[in-house]
């Protein structure tokens, strides 16, 4: 797929996230924990360019085992939809400001798939009845569910530690 990439015509962010899902769909290794790393420099100019799609894509990867991390180069890019595709995705967001630091970021996310102690993990906190009210500190998604607060924390290992504030 890579090789198919051409400089200048534009941005279609969803169209290269769709081809790296479908290439990883149908494909299990014992094991292994399939990542896709979506790269861009610039806003999606074509195609599907609807925010909450790619959300939509991330959460259903993240349900059938595919982790999904993003990584934006330079200025001219949307930051915070890269922060909700890896969030919805159990993955990381990157800055890159120079290429150089395109090695440091591939190694600690290679080094995070390899270090991963549990998927899609969650925590269930039932107050006693004597507490009135309680509140998330963190942007983990979370559900309600007879009386109990179910945080979805995600993937932990021992390079991905998860901390909740309530």
């Amino acid at each position: 797929a890579i090789e198919g990439i051409q400089v200048g015509l534009g941005t279609n962010l969803y169209g290269g996230f769709e081809q790296a899902a479908n290439a990883l769909k149908g494909v299990h290794v014992k094991g292994a924990c399939p990542k896709i790393l979506l790269l861009t420099d610039g806003l999606p100019s074509r195609g599907t360019r609807d925010r909450r799609a790619f959300v939509s894509l991330a959460e259903t990867l993240r349900e059938s085992g595919i982790m999904s991390s993003t990584i934006g180069f330079g200025f001219g890019y949307d930051e915070q939809q890269l922060i909700d595709i890896a969030l919805a995705g159990d993955g990381n967001y990157h800055f890159v400001h120079n290429t150089g630091d395109l090695s440091d970021i591939f190694s600690i996310e290679l080094k995070a798939t390899q270090e991963i102690e549990l998927r899609d993990c969650q925590l269930t906190v039932k107050p006693k009845d004597s507490v009135l009210s309680m509140e998330l500190l963190h942007d983990y998604p979370t559900k309600h569910d007879a009386g109990a607060l179910i945080i979805n924390v995600g993937s932990v290992g021992r390079l991905s530690p998860r901390r909740l504030l309530l």
